[in-house]
């Protein structure tokens, strides 16, 4: 399945298997959330649909949740859902720090259904920028948290790429 495809899962609500619970260790990987698999949802590498489980902090067998994101593996042809109760939101910089230990070895990106933006930054340093650079919002409207950064980092970076 192409990532244009499972992006359309965003939203939905999915029924996971986990394989791999709340402290889990393949080789040197530790896993510090619950991760599992959509069965009967077969993608690119043959293998059910992968998904990481953020806001369920004990060991769970099975979970009905709601795709929150996805993330995009460019360099590998197999994309990851991330699930979470229904109504929990996370924001690329959230997801990005919850799924390190494993998607650090991969070149991602983030597609979620709650992004963040411009209202990250207090509003006299937003005026500020509106003031210096024109279109403020128009500078931050593609903003990438990538893991470990904080939203305010994110934005800085974006601003003096520009």
């Amino acid at each position: 399945m192409e990532c244009n495809e499972i992006t359309q899962y965003i939203g939905k609500i999915v029924h996971i298997v986990v394989d791999r619970p709340i402290g889990y260790r393949r080789g040197d990987i530790l896993y510090p959330i619950n991760y599992g698999y959509v069965p009967g949802l077969l993608v690119g590498d043959g293998e059910e649909q992968d998904a990481y489980i953020l806001g369920v902090n004990e060991l769970i067998a099975e979970f009905d949740s709601q795709v929150v994101a996805v993330i995009h593996r460019k360099n590998d042809c197999e994309d990851k859902l991330v699930v979470a109760p229904v109504g929990n939101t996370y924001h690329q910089g959230q997801i990005a720090t919850a799924v390190h230990f494993q998607e650090q070895y991969f070149d991602t990106r983030i597609i979620s259904a709650f992004e963040k933006s411009c209202g990250v930054l207090p509003p006299p340093v937003a005026a500020m920028l509106e003031r210096k650079h024109g279109c403020f919002d128009s500078l931050v409207h593609d903003v990438h948290i990538v893991s470990g950064e904080t939203d305010l980092d994110a934005v800085i970076s974006q601003i003096l790429s520009k």
